[in-house]
């Protein structure tokens, strides 16, 4: 069936309290504007990745503490190298473009 041939792949990305030796007590996503833009670009660039079938892109506005989610994640493709591509270009450019800043 169809249903058969789609490959699924999820991600959801909470706060880490220990990162090497940093500890995180929060980070703060309150500019909303920024989130969207950035959030917008995002699943549409995954949206272009030949094979993908289908984007959900989800992040968390305001102060987030340890062990809170951030972003959620979700993409259907033809073929799982398609989704694993898709979904790791998106968690990078997330962390480089939102998260490390």
């Amino acid at each position: 069936s169809a249903a058969s041939d789609v490959y699924k792949r999820q991600f959801n990305g909470i706060v880490r309290e220990i990162t090497g030796d940093e500890r995180t007590e929060y980070m703060d996503f309150s500019d909303s504007e920024y989130i969207d833009r950035i959030s917008s670009e995002i699943k549409s660039d995954m949206e272009k990745v030949p094979g993908v079938l289908g984007v959900r892109f989800y992040h968390s506005r305001g102060r987030l503490y340890a062990g809170d989610d951030v972003t959620y994640i979700a993409v259907a493709a033809s073929h799982r190298q398609e989704a694993f591509k898709a979904m790791m270009d998106a968690i990078d450019r997330l962390k480089a473009e939102l998260h490390d800043k």
